[in-house]
């Protein structure tokens, strides 16, 4: 499944960070997944932490895409992509009960 695939790229990033000593880290994706790769690096990275010497994230999209095509937002395309979004985001959550 995709979202585990995601979060263990985050933890390998973040391993290869934490033995490079790097504190800065872009992120980039497409628009429609930038929330879920958001919360799956504030959870990795432990973001709420804003003491000294806490890692620098950023997230850019990538100019390929919009984030909402302008022509037809409610297409039904669209419409699926965000609700398997929110479905990837909801296994995340669930899958850090059992992790």
């Amino acid at each position: 499944m995709k979202i585990l695939i995601s979060h263990i790229e985050v933890l390998e990033a973040k391993r290869i960070m934490d033995h490079s000593g790097f504190k800065k880290a872009n992120f980039v994706s497409s628009p429609s997944h930038m929330r879920r790769i958001k919360m799956i690096t504030d959870h990795v990275f432990q973001q709420n932490n804003s003491a000294p010497g806490a890692y620098q994230i950023n997230f850019v999209p990538i100019r390929a895409e919009s984030s909402l095509p302008k022509a037809q937002p409610w297409d039904l395309k669209n419409i699926r992509n965000v609700v398997y979004e929110y479905i990837k985001m909801a296994w995340f959550f669930s899958y850090q009960l059992i992790s």
